[in-house]
């Protein structure tokens, strides 16, 4: 089962693409939905992140505060290097069991956020 990387920044139409090759009956397994998930309310990464990084970080519903640690990580490496330790393994992990899923496709799409 072959896979397809699709890449690019913010607004260059990587999820228009999505769409289109999802309403082709297209696998897409895409890196920034997993990211969300991963850090909605009750995920278990948001208890990790609130102990790294602090309550503060964790919206009253339990999600991460994705504006709050935007502003962090944008400004700090180290808290960015600590974040990506926490999220990107996980998000690897959820990234493979998708495309396992998917093996019998004729080809199936990573996307992948720049």
């Amino acid at each position: 089962m072959p896979v397809v990387a699709l890449t690019g920044g913010i607004g260059c139409g990587k999820s228009e693409a999505c769409r289109i090759f999802t309403e082709l009956g297209v696998p897409v397994v895409d890196l920034d939905k997993i990211s969300h998930q991963l850090t909605s309310a009750g995920a278990s990464l948001v208890q990790t992140i609130a102990q790294t990084f602090g309550d503060r970080y964790v919206t009253a519903e339990g999600a991460m505060d994705r504006a709050l640690m935007r502003e962090l990580v944008f400004s700090n490496v180290a808290a960015r290097e600590r974040l990506n330790a926490i999220l990107h393994p996980a998000i690897y992990q959820q990234a493979i069991a998708q495309l396992k899923l998917n093996q019998s496709a004729t080809y199936q799409i990573l996307a992948i956020p720049l």
